[in-house]
């Protein structure tokens, strides 16, 4: 058998150790693949029980564990599966593919979810985990391609509090990647969920995700009067001010003229006085 332990790509690499021992406890391999890179080990293993260890190498852990993937291959020529015959002038049936297997018309299968949820929590601890909460993520499901309800459970780890929630994680291009495809961050469904559960930490709560209340029709704008309604009495003019009449003044009588003045009398001069 060859087995091989891939290290993911990240800001803090891992050195994956792989070492392989047998019942007896001896060590049939132990490799080292050093930081960022794949360990790989080729082991000829009879029958029985063997115990498979993989640990950072250089002996540094970060909080929570680093994520890896492990792959075992069979190195025996497996005997070539007995095609299928058709009968003559028919093709032969094409193997299901995976939204066809998926049952009731659901876009993706059971065995689909469960290896998504799977790899959330192996991919958990150098993303999502390493904010304020420790996900679990227990169930995924799918109205729609890109429609899914993600439910997990979350500690934080300051104080403890545990909290069973969902979220809704929707936008997304593909729920599985092919092996051919190459992985893009934007638009994956990572990027969802990760988008999701950082909206959730702004205030974590209970339960599933509240969908949203359908907006109320707008009211009908109030019905115009019609022509026969009674048309409203216009105001009486205000009375006219009656003007009183201003008597007219009495002439006033003239006054009395001025009495003259006395004529001053007459001076008698005597022919004395003249002579003075």
């Amino acid at each position: 058998y060859e087995l091989e332990v891939f290290a993911p790509a990240k800001k803090i690499s891992f050195d994956p150790q792989l070492v392989i021992k047998d019942a007896a406890g001896e060590v049939v391999a132990d490799v080292e693949g050093g930081v960022g890179s794949n360990a790989k080990a080729s082991v000829d293993a009879k029958a029985g029980t063997y115990t498979i260890t993989v640990k950072p190498g250089d002996g540094y852990m970060v909080k929570g564990g680093f994520s890896y993937e492990l792959e075992i291959r069979s190195l025996n020529a497996a005997p070539a599966a007995a095609p299928v015959a058709a009968a003559e002038g028919e093709e032969a049936p094409a193997a299901p593919s995976a939204e066809a297997a998926a049952a009731d018309g659901a876009p993706y299968s059971a065995e689909q979810l469960a290896e998504r949820v799977d790899y959330l929590n192996e991919l958990c601890p150098d993303t999502y985990c390493e904010g304020e909460f420790d996900f679990k993520f227990t169930k995924l499901s799918c109205d729609a391609k890109d429609s899914c309800e993600l439910s997990f459970t979350a500690q934080k780890y300051d104080n403890h509090k545990k909290f069973t929630s969902a979220v809704a994680v929707k936008g997304f291009d593909k729920l599985v990647l092919a092996d051919a495809d190459d992985f893009k961050w934007e638009g994956s469904f990572d990027e969802k969920v990760s988008n999701a559960l950082l909206d959730w930490e702004v205030k974590p709560v209970n339960g599933a995700p509240k969908a949203k209340a359908a907006k109320a029709p707008a009211k009908a704008a109030p019905a115009k009067k019609s022509a026969s309604a009674k048309i409203a009495a216009p105001k009486a003019a205000p009375k006219a001010k009656t003007v009183a009449k201003a008597k007219s003044p009495q002439p006033k009588a003239a006054p009395a003229p001025a009495r003259a003045a006395p004529a001053a009398p007459a001076v008698k001069r005597s022919n004395k006085n003249l002579a003075d």
